[in-house]
C-alpha cells in the first residue's frame, strides 16, 4: 500500500477549484488520477474534453516514489464529499490500496475509504490524461484566438447570460470586435465595448461575417475561472477552448451553438422610425416600479405590464387581469406623446438590473423610444427601443395581448 501526503498548499489548490470542477461535472464525469514520482494529477474527463490540476505530494510510512505512473479512478461526488468533509486541515493522508483508497487527517480516527479502479499505462483512460491536454494546448493557443475577460466583458456576458431561458432555443451570443450582440424573441440587446478585442481573435471568420458564437455554457465557465485566471484561448472554428492558471489546465468542446442574429439592417427595422417620440425615466424608479407587480403574476408565458402614455401626463404601468389589477404611476415622468404598448416585464427587469449593476450610482437614465398614436399600423414598428447613455441599447419586443 502507497502512503501519501497532500500539504495545506497543495490540497487548497484542489479545494479552490472545487466549484469550478463541480460546473464541468455535468460533461465531464469521471475522475481519474495518476500517481508519478512526487506528482500527483487529478483530472475530470468526458467526451467533451479534460480538465486536470497537478498537486506535489510527500511519501510517508517507508512508502517511496514509483518509477512507473500509477493510474487510478474512483467516484467524483465520493471523493468531492470526503474533501468537503476533511475541509480545514493541514494536511490530508491518502493510502493507496489494491482496491480502496483511503483517506485520514491528523489528529483525528475518522477514515473514509473509497472503491478505486487502476489502470494499465498506455490504456485509454492513461492517453486521456497524460497526453490530451498536452496535444491540444499549442494547437488551440496558436490560433491567437485569445480573450482577455475584462471586468467590462465579464459584466457584459452576465447580462447575456441573465436571458437565457430553459424554454427557448437560443443558446449562444455574438461577440464582435466593438460589441456584445444576445437576440431572441423577446428582445435584442447590444452592448458597446469601450475597449475594443483585438483583431486576430477574428481572423478565422468568412468575409461577411461580424461575430464569434459564444454558447452559454462557455460564458457561465469563464465567470466561473475569471478570479484564477481571465485568458483563454480559442481554435480555428472557436468550438474549442483552452484555459489555464499555471496548477490546473482545461480543454473543452462547445455544445452545438443556436442563435439568430440580426443584420444592422434588420436591428434597424424593428425599432420605431421616429426617434423623437421618446421619454427619459431614472433607472431605479423603473426598477423599483416594475418591481410592484412582482406576487401578482399568474401562470403567464409572459409577464406583461402595459405603459400607458398620455400627452404631457404621467407615465402609467398597468397589469389588468380578471384576478388583479395593477397600476403604478411614474411620478415625474411625463410623456410627450399618445400612445399604448406592453412588453414582458421580466425580461425588461433583467437587462435593468444588469445594468444597474454596471452603473451602481444614482441617476442613470433609460431612454424608451417608440411609435406614437398617429403612427399607422402597418409603419407600427414590432418592438420598444430602449438606451442608457451610449453603451446599452435593446429593442423589447411588443405583445399583442395586454
Amino acid at each position: 500500500m502507497k502512503h501519501i501526503k497532500l500539504n495545506n498548499y497543495n490540497l487548497g489548490l484542489l479545494q479552490e477549484k472545487t466549484k469550478l470542477y463541480s460546473y464541468l461535472n455535468g460533461k465531464l464525469d469521471k475522475a481519474i488520477f495518476k500517481l508519478s514520482g512526487t506528482d500527483l494529477t487529478f483530472a475530470l474527463t468526458g467526451g467533451d474534453g479534460v480538465v486536470l490540476t497537478n498537486l506535489e505530494i510527500e511519501y510517508e510510512n517507508g512508502s517511496t516514489p514509483d518509477t512507473e505512473a500509477t493510474y487510478f479512478s474512483t467516484d467524483y461526488q465520493k471523493w468531492t464529499t470526503a474533501l468537503q468533509k476533511f475541509s480545514g486541515t493541514e494536511s490530508l493522508h491518502i493510502s493507496l490500496g489494491d482496491t480502496i483508497i483511503r483517506l485520514k487527517v491528523d489528529g483525528s480516527q475518522d477514515v473514509i475509504n473509497l472503491s478505486v479502479i487502476y489502470y494499465e499505462e498506455g490504456s485509454q483512460q492513461a492517453d486521456t490524461i497524460t497526453r490530451f491536454i498536452s496535444e491540444r494546448r499549442d494547437e488551440i493557443k496558436g490560433f491567437n484566438h485569445k480573450i482577455t475577460l475584462t471586468s467590462e466583458l465579464l459584466s457584459d456576458f452576465d447580462l447575456m447570460n441573465n436571458l437565457f431561458t430553459t424554454q427557448g432555443r437560443i443558446n449562444a451570443i455574438g461577440v464582435a470586435k466593438d460589441n456584445v450582440l444576445y437576440s431572441d424573441r423577446s428582445a435584442v440587446v447590444k452592448v458597446h465595448l469601450d475597449e475594443l478585442l483585438p483583431d486576430e481573435l477574428f481572423d478565422s471568420l468568412t468575409d461577411g461575417e461580424t461575430y464569434i458564437h459564444l454558447h452559454s455554457y462557455i460564458l457561465k465557465l469563464l465567470d466561473v475561472v475569471k478570479d484564477f485566471s481571465n485568458e483563454v484561448w480559442f481554435d480555428s472554428d472557436y468550438e474549442v477552448l483552452y484555459w489555464t492558471d499555471g496548477h490546473t489546465e482545461l480543454v473543452l468542446a462547445s455544445e452545438a451553438r443556436t442563435l439568430a442574429l440580426p443584420t444592422p439592417e434588420q436591428f434597424e427595422g424593428i425599432k420605431p422610425t421616429n426617434k423623437d417620440t421618446y421619454f427619459d425615466v431614472d433607472l431605479d424608479l423603473l426598477r423599483t416600479s416594475l418591481n410592484f407587480f412582482m406576487g401578482f403574476y399568474e401562470g403567464e408565458a409572459w409577464k406583461p405590464v402595459t405603459f400607458i402614455l398620455n400627452k404631457d401626463e404621467d407615465v402609467v404601468l398597468r397589469y389588468s387581469r380578471p384576478s388583479a389589477d395593477i397600476t403604478k404611476t411614474l411620478d415625474g415622468v411625463k410623456s410627450p406623446f399618445n400612445y399604448k404598448y406592453s412588453v414582458d416585464s421580466d425580461t425588461l427587469r433583467k437587462i435593468l438590473q444588469k445594468i444597474k449593476d454596471r452603473f451602481p450610482s444614482e441617476g442613470t437614465m433609460v431612454r424608451f423610444n417608440s411609435d406614437d398614436e398617429t403612427t399607422p399600423s402597418k409603419n407600427e414598428a414590432p418592438g420598444v427601443y430602449c438606451t442608457v447613455g451610449s453603451t446599452y441599447e435593446f429593442v423589447i419586443c411588443k405583445l399583442v395581448d395586454d
